[in-house]
């Protein structure tokens, strides 16, 4: 960097360049030498350290530009020099989802370290900062438009659903009475906290991870399923019915073909609301919610991850179907039960909301907005971890009193902290500026192609596809199912081949865009998937 500071490159003799540049070469390969060998040291979420030897598949990441990854590799020579090699990966998993305008943005860092060098960190309980105030206002007028009128600061996207169940079982639920049981989703995926663990079905996520897991709390349902198979856009709904606890769903786990779609777009039609399907739909869950209620037993709660489950397998859920779950739920409340609190809907857009599957909230493609939502990972456009639940007013005035105990007490010492907010704020300013952003919709454009996604469905091994959003994915037949499963292993490994890292959910294997992968890159990107799955690459 000296030679960069003060003028001095422009001074600085071509061997004095040549020395540095030489110099920050070798430093580079002492760095992934070390680096590899932290295999004996770090413990890796999400990573089986038994499967095979952990330096097999280190990957040293020496930068990171835009959608890609700069992967340096090192070997020993004969002569014991160093050879040291640098390669580029598209990063297919957007860095685990978080990735919103590209690693290395210049404005984002500069925005977070204007923040860090004017208040470091500061406390925020009955404080606040001019960047605080103006990103709880933009939230508002953002992903919670029309229904949020506070934001709840807290540190990742697990704590702040934890925080959105804490709201929810206060406000629906009066003092002194037992809450009734939360609605949740089969295939759903909360986070890794004790309390957000409890809002998913067993599975490899919770119920081996700790003998604190009940799986007991919550109502789970079978939701309907919209996927392209063999060409087409299906909708399957479970056959063994939405609210049946049983394990098994139909032959394959598949459930039945309800209807299929001309388009993506279609699915999210309002005018279905008078389809059979809906009618369908309104049937089942009302008879439900009745008994529900008869039994007293009637749920004081509903979290869902709207439109797409993310871990779960990339699972687009019918928006019909949750849109009617919604209305239903407060309907009937509203009818068997006026005068008693009404159940409170949680969103979980953690993985779904700000952008990824186009507008700033899932609120807009299903038509009715919730009283509860969580956000993160995009929130601060990849560069640090930051998360906020936005409220109601119906909701915030559940923990109005006179004693403090009646307060929402939970925070964490970085709340709302400097850096995070202004990254925040820098992200949301620089949405609406981006090629894809569409801004009669308020929404980013599809990147990926229909077509595509049709043709990729037909080939032999592929169950199914998901497009929608930033998101491509492809469930494979294979033996096994879950997180657990390792059938999209091999295609991941020779997508690396070709330059694009991914990062499999079981038979599931996926590519993501940013917000500023072009439609040009998702085209290429396709095309690989395609051609690795039907087992034809073609060379770069």
């Amino acid at each position: 960097d000296e030679y960069f500071a003060l003028g001095s490159f422009a001074r600085a003799s071509a061997e004095q360049l040549g020395a540095a540049v030489a110099e920050m070469h070798n430093d580079r390969a002492v760095y992934a030498r070390k680096a590899r060998h932290a295999a004996n040291k770090l413990w890796w979420p999400f990573t089986q350290h038994g499967a095979k030897p952990d330096r097999e598949r280190v990957n040293v990441i020496e930068s990171a530009s835009g959608d890609n990854l700069t992967i340096a590799r090192h070997r020993l020579l004969p002569n014991h020099e160093i050879s040291l090699e640098e390669t580029q990966l598209f990063d297919g998993s957007q860095s685990w989802w978080t990735q919103g305008i590209g690693h290395g943005n210049s404005m984002m860092a500069l925005a977070m370290g204007n923040a860090v060098g004017r208040y470091g960190h500061v406390l925020f309980p009955e404080f606040t900062t001019p960047h605080v105030a103006d990103l709880a206002v933009a939230l508002l007028r953002g992903p919670g438009q029309g229904w949020a009128s506070r934001v709840f600061f807290s540190d990742d996207g697990s704590t702040a659903v934890e925080v959105g169940i804490k709201m929810a079982l206060r406000a629906a639920v009066k003092e002194g009475e037992k809450p009734g049981p939360l609605l949740a989703m089969h295939g759903s995926y909360h986070g890794d906290t004790l309390g957000v663990m409890e809002l998913s079905p067993k599975s490899d996520f919770n119920e081996k991870q700790t003998p604190w897991y009940q799986g007991d709390r919550c109502v789970f349902l079978r939701a309907p399923t919209v996927a392209v198979e063999n060409g087409e856009h299906v909708l399957r709904i479970p056959n063994e019915g939405i609210f049946d606890k049983n394990d098994g769903v139909g032959e394959g786990g598949r459930g039945d073909k309800a209807a299929t779609f001309p388009t993506r777009r279609s699915i999210f039609a309002l005018g279905r609301d008078v389809s059979e399907v809906a009618r369908r739909y309104d049937e089942e869950i009302m008879a439900w919610l009745n008994a529900a209620h008869d039994a007293g037993n009637a749920p004081s709660a509903l979290v869902l991850e709207p439109v797409l489950q993310g871990a779960g397998g990339m699972t687009l859920v019918d928006p019909l179907f949750q849109r009617r779950l919604i209305l239903a739920l407060r309907v009937v409340a509203k009818r068997r039960k006026p005068d008693a609190p009404a159940p409170v809907v949680v969103f979980d857009e953690v993985f779904s909301g700000m952008f990824r599957l186009g507008p700033a909230s899932c609120a807009t493609l299903l038509g009715v907005a919730p009283d509860v939502a969580a956000y993160a990972k995009l929130l601060t456009g990849g560069l640090v971890p930051m998360s906020v639940t936005l409220a109601s007013e119906r909701v915030f005035n559940a923990f109005k009193g006179e004693s403090k105990r009646d307060a929402l007490l939970h925070g964490h010492s970085y709340t709302a902290h400097p850096a995070g907010v202004s990254a925040a704020l820098q992200f949301l300013s620089e949405v609406p500026r981006l090629k894809r952003y569409d801004a009669e919709s308020t929404s980013m454009a599809e990147p990926w192609d229909e077509q595509r996604a049709r043709a990729v469905s037909k080939l032999p091994g592929v169950m199914n596809v998901t497009c929608f959003g930033s998101v491509f994915a492809v469930e494979l037949e294979s033996a096994g199912t879950g997180y657990s499963a390792t059938g999209a292993t091999e295609v991941a490994k020779k997508l690396k081949d070709l330059g694009i890292h991914a990062r499999p959910l079981g038979n599931v294997v996926y590519l993501m865009a940013s917000l500023v992968t072009t439609r040009l890159e998702c085209s290429r990107l396709a095309k690989c998937l395609h051609d690795v799955i039907s087992g034809h690459v073609t060379p770069e």
